[in-house]
């Protein structure tokens, strides 16, 4: 069968803790004031925390996939930010623990499904770094890959555009844009975009 991966840009709103957002005030049990820090003691004390996360956004990501395909993915890309070497003024908002944490969680969700994490290290904010970055990973990494599903709902504009970006430069029969909204566990509902199409909420 085609080998299918499924890649996505990892944001603030990838995970919950006590169902709140991580950076929310209803965490400030937490140790620590950015989502940064709070993740990396998440990732530190995982089998403390590991009862109370959640994963609002991936979930439904992958329930797309397996019900296009009829299986789940055959391994999952993510993307994380670190900006501690080139702009540690602006870390509070890094996904590299959090990637860390996903990476955690998956390994008892699909033990058999390899986990990919790769990190962005300059500005997420910059629509032409992201672009070529995202290009090159596109042709590197997801070379061997005969379909692409794409997660768009985490990460910043920028990485998202610049991964639209990439795939639309490859040559692979199928690459399909993801998008979901945030909602209760009992309604997922997954929105799918084509032909590198932008969302539009309905």
């Amino acid at each position: 069968m085609p080998e299918t991966a499924l890649i996505a840009n990892l944001g603030v709103s990838d995970l919950n803790y006590r169902d709140s957002r991580v950076v929310s005030d209803d965490n400030s049990i937490l140790p620590g004031k950015t989502f940064r820090n709070r993740t990396k003691h998440i990732k530190d004390n995982f089998d403390e925390y590991k009862h109370d996360l959640s994963l609002p956004l991936l979930p439904p990501l992958i329930h797309y996939v397996s019900k296009e395909t009829g299986r789940l993915p055959h391994r999952f890309i993510f993307i994380a930010t670190d900006q501690s070497l080139s702009n540690p003024a602006r870390t509070g908002k890094d996904t590299c623990h959090l990637a860390r944490v996903i990476e955690k969680i998956f390994r008892l969700w699909y033990p058999d499904i390899e986990t990919l994490i790769l990190t962005y290290e300059t500005d997420p904010t910059d629509y032409d770094l992201t672009s070529v970055w995202m290009h090159g990973i596109v042709e590197n990494v997801l070379s061997s890959d005969s379909a692409v599903f794409a997660g768009l709902t985490g990460g910043t504009p920028a990485l998202n555009t610049g991964l639209i970006y990439g795939l639309s430069l490859t040559d692979k029969p199928c690459s399909t844009m993801l998008y979901v909204f945030e909602l209760p566990q009992e309604e997922l509902l997954d929105c799918v975009y084509r032909n590198m199409r932008y969302p539009q909420r309905k």
